[in-house]
């Protein structure tokens, strides 16, 4: 017992950088034991056909993000199996016919890039501190996955908002590095850092605050070096040239749609609806007092979390009004810093209050604070440790807790892609057999999200235009619509439901006023009689129930 005691003592540091991995790859195996693609098929059908695109000589058409890094990565992952096909039309028609596969890539990106940064930040924050460093460490690493509902879920949805921790907390985490140096930090390595933020910024618009406050934060310190204004003034300015560079490299793949891309960036930032919908103007308090109820509302933990931050920020600041010595250049420099990002973080939200998924970006900078909180507390007499210790462990309990309750989700999600499939081929044979129609001439209509591989594909081909001609072999006489009443910046017109000679349409009850219009056309849902799982998914004709 005590040899195993001296083990865990000498190599504690060690064997938490293993702990830290575990809770990401337990919750990234069980997914890929029970997948179910098709509930997030936007945006993630919508990037791989763009990525595919580029293998018959096409650019880039999904750019509302813009999120090009996202289909160059996606491009590249493809690009590695390119060599193992005959030909391009044969490596083309394998991932439109198992677009499964090309997401099982995807998602070990996923998988590798979030313990990378995890494990990178975990031996950042044990060689800083100098208390309680192996369990601050380890619960700081890993407060993402435990602060926001979709965090777990970002590991296997390929999509900029998955982007959030793995390269978002890297990217400070990266800084705070450079920084803890203690010295000017050079134009090239400034230029460095900057191009990355500017590319990450080009996954989402809101992404920009990491580059603004990265700015801002390799100028303050500089200054807090002694440096002078000028000289702080040039850093930030090196750091913008990157951030330029950085966007430029991703809007080149993309220069032919900058026009369509502009006008629809145009349309969200003067309306204060959610994508260019609703009054014009760009922010009004309305709008700061929803986004405000929302979050209570959601993601009350984390909400909380930050307040009691500020709050111990507010008194730390107070008692170190006078004292001495200064605060470390870094230190001080990446805390207002990181406020200063916080700030614009929820600035941005408020455009998109009620997509809960773009406040991961909050989840993702949020530790990255609390582990600056936890160092300036170091240069104290608190005695806080065994409080923070005790917060620490519900941390990572709270990790581990959060599972069970994701693989619920998990297992429903499966279930219900597995009985939606049955459930559809069950309504088209029993339109075959009421109407003598052959089974693959019944025509399928799907509305917006029904968590289905055909109209995820469909919907992704119409909004970039590519890949119609594959599909109809694959999914042959079905079509999907965009049943909402929001106007969408896709690359070219997408079809109506009123140019359709339909026989079933798919509405998965996603809110649209869709079966108001099939009503008013006489359709109905398949009876009960037809024994069809989601049954008031299903709509038909009337006349089919006659003949």
């Amino acid at each position: 017992m005590t040899t195993i005691r001296d083990f865990i003592t000498k190599n504690q540091e060690t064997l938490g950088a293993v702990f830290v991995p575990i809770p990401i790859v337990i919750y990234w195996a069980y997914w890929t034991l029970h997948p179910s693609y098709w509930f997030n098929a936007d945006p993630a059908a919508l990037y791989f056909i763009d990525s595919l695109s580029v293998f018959i000589g096409k650019s880039y058409e999904y750019v509302d993000h813009p999120g090009t890094p996202v289909q160059v990565i996606g491009s590249l992952l493809l690009a590695v199996t390119y060599p193992f096909f005959e030909s391009r039309d044969a490596f083309v028609n394998f991932f439109l016919a198992r677009p499964g596969a090309f997401f099982l890539m995807a998602h070990v990106f996923l998988l590798a890039a979030n313990v990378f940064c995890a494990v990178v930040f975990y031996k950042t924050v044990t060689s800083a501190l100098k208390q309680n460093r192996v369990i601050s460490a380890i619960s700081v690493s890993l407060l993402f996955f435990a602060l926001h509902p979709y965090s777990y879920q970002s590991l296997t949805l390929w999509s900029h908002n998955s982007l959030n921790f793995p390269i978002g907390t890297l990217l400070l985490v990266w800084i705070y590095r450079e920084l803890r140096k203690s010295q000017e930090i050079k134009p090239g390595k400034l230029i460095a850092m900057g191009f990355a933020c500017g590319v990450f910024a080009t996954a989402q618009m809101y992404f920009l605050a990491w580059l603004v406050s990265g700015i801002f934060i390799v100028a303050l310190f500089t200054l807090r070096l002694g440096k002078g204004f000028m000289r702080a003034l040039t850093a930030g300015a090196w750091t913008a040239v990157g951030g330029v560079l950085g966007i430029t490299s991703m809007l080149i793949p993309i220069h032919r749609e900058l026009p369509r891309f502009m006008n629809w960036l145009g349309e969200i930032v003067m309306h204060q609806g959610i994508y260019g919908s609703g009054e014009s103007g760009i922010f009004s308090f309305s709008m700061v007092l929803a986004g405000m109820a929302f979050w209570w509302a959601t993601i009350r933990p984390m909400i909380s979390i930050l307040v009691f931050v500020l709050l111990t920020l507010g008194i730390f600041a107070w008692f170190r009004r006078n004292a001495r010595p200064q605060l470390e250049a870094g230190d001080f420099a990446m805390t207002v810093g990181l406020l200063f990002h916080i700030a614009l973080v929820l600035l941005l939200m408020v455009k998109a209050t009620i997509k809960l998924r773009y406040s991961l970006s909050l989840a993702a900078s949020l530790p990255v604070l609390i582990f600056l909180v936890l160092k300036l507390i170091e240069t104290t007499n608190w005695r806080v440790g065994k409080m923070v210790t005790l917060l620490f462990l519900l941390a990572i309990a709270g990790v581990f807790l959060s599972l069970p309750s994701q693989f619920a989700e998990i297992d429903k999600r499966a279930l219900v892609e597995e009985k939606a499939q049955a459930a559809k081929t069950k309504a088209v044979n029993k339109i075959s057999r009421q109407t003598g129609v052959p089974e693959e001439e019944v025509v399928v209509v799907y509305a917006f999200s029904v968590p289905l591989k055909c109209a995820g594909l469909l919907h992704a081909s119409n909004w970039t235009g590519y890949f119609k001609e594959e599909l109809s072999e694959i999914c042959p006489n079905q079509y999907a619509i965009w049943d909402s009443n929001i106007e969408l910046n896709t690359a070219v017109p997408v079809i109506k439901i009123t140019e359709i000679d339909w026989d079933l349409v798919i509405w998965p009850g996603n809110g649209s006023d869709l079966p108001d219009y099939l009503y008013s056309v006489g359709s109905v849902n398949v009876p009960r009689s037809w024994h069809v799982e989601y049954s008031k998914w299903f709509f038909i004709h009337s006349e089919i129930l006659e003949e």
